[in-house]
């Protein structure tokens, strides 16, 4: 039996041996409506419109870049190395914006990372047609996409109350 031989244990080491193991204390769940109270409502209907956003912009990001490249009369092959370079320069960017968060904080980085994902939008839609350009500002796009990412959720779990932090980064979701 477990409890038996922790307690064998316990009793060499000198500590004091348990009778039982303490109870679990009861499970507490949050509602999605306790979301929408008047003290969240405004941080919720905020997240929810950043995500919408930033979800938006990052999925014509990746869907249309292949084809935009392509259209501007390079080979479908060359689309598809410019629309991997966000998710590339992306991989190693969250990892930079998450050690900056430490320092910074992660709300005034999420903030810089999503005005600067929309400033990389623009700027690839203005690229002219070098691969070369083509290729740094996707991966713009990608450095700033990577931090948008990270930065959004712990910004949410550090803002949202602890017994509603799952379902507010679920309904967000």
């Amino acid at each position: 039996d477990a409890l038996t031989r922790l307690n064998a244990v316990l009793a060499r080491l000198g500590r004091p041996v348990l009778a039982a193991l303490p109870e679990a204390p009861p499970a507490r769940r949050a509602s999605y409506a306790a979301l929408f109270t008047p003290g969240l409502i405004g941080m919720t209907l905020t997240y929810c419109a950043v995500m919408i956003l930033v979800s938006t912009a990052t999925y014509y990001l990746l869907n249309w870049m292949p084809q935009l490249v392509a259209d501007a009369g390079f080979t479908p092959s060359q689309g598809s190395l410019v629309s991997a370079m966000p998710a590339v320069v992306g991989l190693v960017a969250g990892l930079l914006w998450g050690l900056a968060a430490n320092r910074f904080g992660p709300a005034r980085l999420a903030a810089i990372s999503a005005v600067g994902l929309g400033c990389g939008m623009i700027a690839f839609g203005f690229t002219p047609p070098v691969l070369g350009l083509f290729m740094l500002a996707s991966g713009v796009c990608g450095l700033f996409a990577g931090g948008c990412a990270g930065l959004f959720y712990a910004t949410m779990a550090t803002t949202l109350p602890p017994l509603m932090r799952v379902t507010g980064i679920g309904l967000v979701i």
